[in-house]
C-alpha cells in the first residue's frame, strides 16, 4: 500500500483575523471556448466572517465564474455564486457565515469548506488571478498577505497539474500556540472527464517533535470522492514544553493517504491554526489550488 499526496506547498502569514490564498491559471491558446475548474485549499469560516473570492480577468473578453462550496451534509457542492468578470477587471463575490444554513462546531459555530470554481470564455483565457480572503464583518479586517505559484503548463483532463505520486508526503513545520490547535484537512476531488471515482480507505496525521518524536497520531478516516476529511489536534494534547512565556510549539507535521490504486487521483491538503474561543483561523498553508480542465481543444 502506498501513500499518494500533491505536492508544493504555498508559503502563509500569520493574520489575527483573516487568510487568503492565491493562484495564477495558466492556459495555452485555444479556438474555441475552454472551461476550467479550480478547487481552492479548504478552510473554516466563523460566526461574523465573510468567504470573499475575488477574481481579476486580464484576458480581453469576459470570463464567467460560478463558485461552489462543499461543507459537511452537501458533498456535492453548492452553487453560491457567479457572474461574468470583464475584461482588465476584477469581480469579488461574497459569502457570508450566517447564509450558510448548518450548526457547525459546538459554541464557536465554525464550518470547515472547500471552494471551487469553474471559469469559462469564449476564448483563451490567459493568467487569472483569484484570490481567497475570511473577513470580519464587524470591522472589514483583513490583514491580508497574497502569496501564489504559477502554473505553467496546461493540466490534464485527469487531474491537478504538479501532483506528486508516491510514498513522499510532503511535510509542514508550524508552531501552535496556547489556546489553539492544528488542524489539517484533506480533500478528495470529485473524478474529472473519464477517470473513475477514487476512494481512499484511510487517511491520518502525524505530529513529531523536533528531534524526530511522535507526539501525536490521528485515527485514520475513509475519504469518498468529492468530500474532504479533517484532523484536530490540540495545543494542550500535545506533550511537549512549549516556548517560555507563551507555551508555542514548534512541531513537524506529515499527512498521508493510502490507496491500492495504481493510478489514484490528487489529493489537497490544508494545514490551519485555528483560535480555540473564536473557531477563527489565524494561519493557513497549503497546496497550490487543482485545476482541472474540462473543455475546449489545447493548442501549442
Amino acid at each position: 500500500m502506498k501513500r499518494y499526496i500533491a505536492r508544493h506547498i504555498l508559503m502563509a502569514k500569520l493574520a489575527a483575523l483573516a487568510l487568503s490564498a492565491l493562484c495564477f491559471l495558466q492556459a495555452p491558446v485555444r479556438a474555441q471556448e475552454t472551461t476550467y475548474k479550480v478547487i481552492f485549499p479548504s478552510v473554516g469560516l466563523a460566526h461574523d466572517q465573510i468567504l470573499s473570492f475575488t477574481l481579476f480577468n486580464p484576458n480581453g473578453v469576459p470570463v464567467r465564474a460560478q463558485s461552489y462550496l462543499t461543507f459537511p451534509g452537501f458533498a456535492g457542492g453548492v452553487t453560491v455564486a457567479s457572474g461574468d468578470v470583464n475584461g482588465g477587471a476584477f469581480r469579488t463575490f461574497n459569502i457570508k457565515r450566517s447564509d450558510i444554513p448548518q450548526a457547525g462546531e459546538a459554541v464557536t459555530g465554525r464550518i470547515q469548506l472547500s471552494l471551487s470554481v469553474r471559469l469559462s470564455s469564449s476564448e483563451a483565457i490567459k493568467p487569472v488571478v483569484a484570490s481567497m480572503e475570511t473577513i470580519s464583518i464587524s470591522d472589514g479586517t483583513s490583514n491580508t498577505i497574497l502569496v501564489g505559484e504559477v502554473i505553467t503548463t496546461a493540466p490534464s483532463s485527469s487531474g491537478g497539474n504538479d501532483v506528486l505520486i508516491g510514498g513522499d508526503a510532503r511535510d509542514v513545520l508550524m508552531g501552535i500556540p496556547h489556546n489553539h490547535k492544528l488542524r489539517v484537512t484533506i480533500l478528495n476531488p470529485p473524478a474529472s472527464g473519464s477517470e473513475a471515482p477514487h476512494t481512499y480507505p484511510g487517511g491520518h496525521v502525524k505530529v513529531f517533535s523536533g528531534v524526530g518524536g511522535l507526539l501525536a497520531q490521528s485515527p485514520e478516516l475513509v475519504i469518498p470522492p468529492g468530500e474532504f476529511r479533517s484532523f484536530d489536534i490540540d495545543r494542550y494534547a500535545l506533550s511537549l514544553p512549549g516556548e517560555p512565556g507563551t507555551n508555542r510549539a514548534q512541531v513537524r507535521i506529515q499527512p498521508s493517504v493510502n490507496s491500492e490504486s495504481e493510478r489514484p487521483s490528487p489529493v489537497l491538503v490544508s494545514f490551519e491554526i485555528v483560535d480555540n474561543s473564536t473557531g477563527k483561523t489565524v494561519l493557513l498553508t497549503g497546496q497550490q489550488c487543482l485545476v482541472y480542465f474540462l473543455g475546449g481543444a489545447p493548442g501549442n
